[in-house]
């Protein structure tokens, strides 16, 4: 569905899975809402927008998946700076990457093991800044509270599905739950503005890609074969397929002639000794596995920050492998994404962090060798015909 077209059916409340968070929103915003009136819809009547600010800190991948919003704002907003705040790890990647004018970076203690640390600072630089616009992508009534509620910025936006809608000037209204991208994208269709950037691509430098390519010439890869990147980990241990069967893919692979680079932290190392085979796991910088991604054929991995990290680096392929998460939320964004996973019904009341159903994490046990081989010869098939 494009955000572009109209949405007539009822607005949502909510968008918590976990029943214990749910329960204590809706107890919070019970009270609230009970005197204080609701926030109007965000409209495209915003006058005098010279500084906007977007707010998502978590996760890596989500943050990703809000940079097909960059082109239509600065289209809407030709003279306006627009500014992110993200975590440490996704502003590191993106500064000097992505286009924004500036990026702030912090990881708040609700999403990260961290403390408050620098955090009365970055708030006073938001304050002095008086962004004419303030939004926060995901909807999170903490991200609302310490930051949006503080900040002097003249409209304050986001959804009211986490809740905290009573803090916002603002809302952006969600009427289905759909991929993160559209999600993300509500903001461009309240505004009138373009439609999401399906190009987009974070842009690393001649001295990174040159470093990527020299990993690469360590392959000795035939003429008319594919580069593939295997990452094996993801931030959740109930989103990983089982390690032996990236390990039997990669042999398969390399067995019909295909480089392969190994990516990920020390755990996800795949232990394979073969001529075309580059164990690179513990020893790029999320940077480095980018630029490297950028020259890449196929990747094949489990959904994870590091699944969107190849599809915004311009890997021809993005197979995503599902287990408890939800492709119709995060499946690789564009045209070059792909994903695989077995039906589970569980799979929509599922929070990613606990397993509830009676065969543990059998989303990801279930799902055959053979399946994701399969996934993965159509993959290359696409590519030989392109």
């Amino acid at each position: 569905m494009s955000i572009t077209e109209p949405l007539s059916h009822q607005e949502l409340d909510y968008k918590i899975v976990n029943k214990r968070k749910l329960k204590s929103i809706r107890f919070i915003d019970s009270i609230f809402y009970s005197f204080i009136k609701p926030a109007p819809i965000l409209t495209d009547n915003l006058l005098g927008v010279k500084k906007i600010l977007l707010l998502r800190l978590a996760y890596i991948g989500d943050t990703l998946l809000c940079l097909p919003l960059l082109k239509p704002l600065r289209q809407k907003f030709p003279d306006a700076r627009i500014d992110l705040l993200t975590s440490s790890q996704a502003g590191e990647l993106l500064t000097g990457r992505s286009g924004f004018d500036r990026i702030y970076r912090f990881n708040p203690p609700w999403f990260y093991n961290s403390n408050w640390k620098g955090f009365s600072r970055l708030l006073s630089e938001i304050r002095n800044e008086r962004y004419s616009l303030f939004v926060d992508l995901r909807g999170d009534i903490r991200n609302i509270l310490f930051f949006l509620t503080f900040s002097k910025a003249e409209a304050r936006v986001s959804y009211r599905t986490g809740g905290g809608g009573w803090l916002l000037d603002y809302r952006l209204p969600l009427h289905d739950i759909e991929h993160k991208a559209l999600f993300h994208g509500v903001l461009l269709k309240c505004l009138n503005a373009a439609d999401l950037d399906m190009n987009v691509r974070i842009e690393y430098n001649n001295k990174e890609i040159l470093e990527a390519r020299e990993n690469i010439d360590k392959l000795n890869l035939p003429k008319g074969k594919m580069l593939i990147v295997i990452h094996p980990g993801a931030r959740l241990p109930l989103k990983e397929w089982l390690k032996e069967g990236f390990r039997v893919i990669a042999l398969r692979l390399l067995e019909d002639g295909h480089g392969v680079i190994g990516a990920g932290l020390d755990r996800d190392s795949l232990q394979i000794t073969h001529p075309n085979f580059l164990d690179l796991t513990a020893r790029t910088s999320l940077i480095q596995l980018g630029s490297i991604l950028s020259l890449t054929d196929l990747f094949i991995g489990n959904d994870s920050g590091v699944m969107h990290l190849a599809t915004f680096s311009g890997t021809r392929r993005v197979l995503g492998i599902f287990g408890p998460s939800k492709p119709k939320e995060t499946a690789p964004f564009g045209s070059s994404g792909r994903f695989v996973c077995i039906d589970a019904d569980c799979r929509y009341e599922c929070d990613e962090n606990t397993c509830l159903s009676h065969r543990y994490n059998h989303c990801m046990r279930d799902l055959s060798i053979d399946q994701v081989y399969s996934s993965v010869m159509d993959a290359l098939k696409e590519l030989q015909q392109s």
